[in-house]
């Protein structure tokens, strides 16, 4: 049970912190998971300072465990999810018997859980059909970051038209790494079109098509990075929406040329 799952935590945890620093912890913590930005602020802090600290994880869950299991017992829904999410890298029966019966309601943030506990380092044990399944069933239940995960897994498999799909899911719900990965997915389209235009003799006419088009990308790809740079609710958003756009301007500045040569060679 957990009491037997506290023990455990006790093993990972160091039994001098203070109790004034325990319930400094607890607090931030709880006022972090209810959208306190303050919270958010100081937990990031936090978070930076202590990552590579191997106590730094257990510590959290065992905080969590503190703050949530008496709801959690009680039948709170918001706890129960918390105790499972905490629970994932210390005791995967523990943290399922909380997150199955959520995500089988679902809760998709539940299903997101379950899901990254089967990467390398989430707990369950990395396995990548697991992922894909508690991923997809997230996704299909309409949850925007979810959908982007979908979209970046068929990106990597080279399949764009249906990471494109997901990726527009995404996007129309202002999800900053869906209107990203959705402006990959113009960019690649373009770049098979200059590639294959290329392997024909130009007419005028076909010249002006192509420059049109081109246009009409490079219109369409800004303005995902843009309204990405707008919607990103994290530092990583802000930070890739800023690189891609980086890009994409030098980019226009030397021209698709010398990658579409890159190409042929």
């Amino acid at each position: 049970g957990i009491n037997t799952t506290k023990g455990i935590l006790n093993k990972f945890t160091p039994a001098d912190r203070c109790s004034q620093e325990t319930e400094e912890l607890d607090k931030i913590i709880e006022a972090s998971d209810n959208g306190e930005e303050w919270a958010h602020q100081k937990f990031d802090e936090l978070w930076d300072k202590y990552e590579n600290d191997p106590s730094w994880l257990p510590r959290l869950a065992s905080a969590r465990i503190r703050i949530y299991q008496s709801a959690a017992e009680q039948g709170d829904k918001k706890a129960q999810y918390w105790m499972g999410f905490s629970l994932r890298r210390i005791d995967k029966q523990q943290a399922l018997r909380w997150l199955l019966p959520l995500a089988q309601e679902g809760n998709v943030e539940a299903m997101k859980a379950i899901a990254s506990g089967y990467t390398e380092f989430g707990g369950f044990g990395d396995d990548e059909s697991q992922y894909l399944y508690w991923y997809r069933m997230a996704a299909e239940a309409g949850d925007a970051e979810a959908q982007s995960t979908v979209g970046l897994q068929y990106r990597c498999q080279n399949n764009y038209r249906e990471a494109g799909k997901w990726y527009q899911m995404a996007a129309k719900q202002k999800d900053a790494q869906g209107l990203l990965g959705l402006a990959e997915c113009y960019e690649q389209k373009q770049m098979e079109e200059e590639f294959q235009a290329r392997k024909e003799t130009l007419t005028p006419e076909k010249e002006r098509i192509l420059q049109s088009r081109r246009q009409q990308y490079q219109d369409r790809i800004e303005e995902l990075r843009l309204e990405a740079l707008n919607c990103a609710r994290s530092r990583r958003d802000f930070a890739e929406a800023c690189h891609d756009l980086g890009h994409f301007y030098n980019r226009l500045l030397i021209g698709f040329k010398g990658n579409i040569e890159e190409k042929e060679d």
